[in-house]
């Protein structure tokens, strides 16, 4: 059986950890950006087409349905309070993604790495 060789302290175990750990950051950005986008259509969405309406109620019963159907398809995350949340946040920040156009994805980018 070989011995194990130890890698030295050098550059080598560095390199290799830096590019592991720069990949792991721009894997968690493009996450966060791309769910901040989901998050924000999902509420102009529902803002546009359920709670314009002038009957509450009726809304209400939609967003019910809606929650429930989308927690069957897709699991946890989409319950009733949080699409609210979502309408929220694009009710806050209406101007986010004006046109979903390359400016608009770089201003959130540039948002998100401030923060």
């Amino acid at each position: 059986m070989k011995d194990i060789v130890p890698i030295e302290k050098g550059s080598l175990l560095n390199d290799t950890s830096d590019i592991i750990e720069q990949a792991q950051q721009a894997v968690y950005h493009t996450v966060n950006v791309t769910l901040i986008m989901r998050n924000w259509l999902l509420g102009m969405r529902i803002h546009k087409e359920v709670l314009k309406e002038k009957r509450a109620e009726y809304g209400e019963q939609v967003l019910i349905e809606l929650a429930k159907q989308l927690t069957q398809k897709y699991g946890r995350g989409f319950n009733k309070s949080n699409l609210y949340l979502f309408v929220t946040f694009y009710l806050n920040y209406p101007n986010i993604f004006q046109s979903l156009t390359g400016k608009s994805m770089k201003a959130l980018t540039e948002t998100i790495s401030t923060r």
